[in-house]
């Protein structure tokens, strides 16, 4: 199974390092197809795409909650989730499953289970740090 070559791979680095000379290799292998725009936030950027290869990033997390695929090249702590590809050719099945922009709400409905079970949340886009203030206050009462 392979990529259909009307799809554009868009790369966008990691907010701490900037990956000039694998991206000019992979603009010379895929000529007209990978563009970078390191402007547009993840959730817009996840709304054009059909599947997310990382290596361990939380943007692959944020990908499964969108209910995309993720191709996981590293080891990650959400790596038994369902729609977390570790090889190519289930990577690309998973894909080719879905229509554009089409998502698929198992792989969403087990990203969301995940994170209620194993996350406090904090609501950082909407500047309200509650139960972050909360998970303090239950750390300084545990070390006193």
């Amino acid at each position: 199974m392979s990529i259909d070559n009307d799809l554009i791979l868009m790369w966008r680095d990691h907010p701490l390092e900037g990956s000039d000379c694998v991206f000019e290799r992979l603009v010379l292998k895929f000529p007209g197809r990978i563009s970078r725009n390191g402007n547009m936030t993840l959730i817009n950027a996840l709304k054009n795409a059909i599947g997310v290869v990382t290596v361990n990033s939380n943007g692959g997390l944020e990908a499964l909650s969108s209910g995309l695929p993720v191709r996981l090249l590293g080891q990650c702590y959400y790596a038994a989730l369902d729609g977390v590809c570790v090889d190519d050719e289930s990577f690309l099945r998973r894909c080719h499953s879905l229509n554009k922009h089409q998502r698929d709400d198992a792989i969403s409905r087990d990203a969301h289970r995940f994170l209620r079970e194993c996350f406090i949340p904090v609501n950082y886009r909407d500047n309200n740090f509650e139960n972050a203030y909360l998970v303090a206050s239950m750390l300084l009462t545990y070390l006193e």
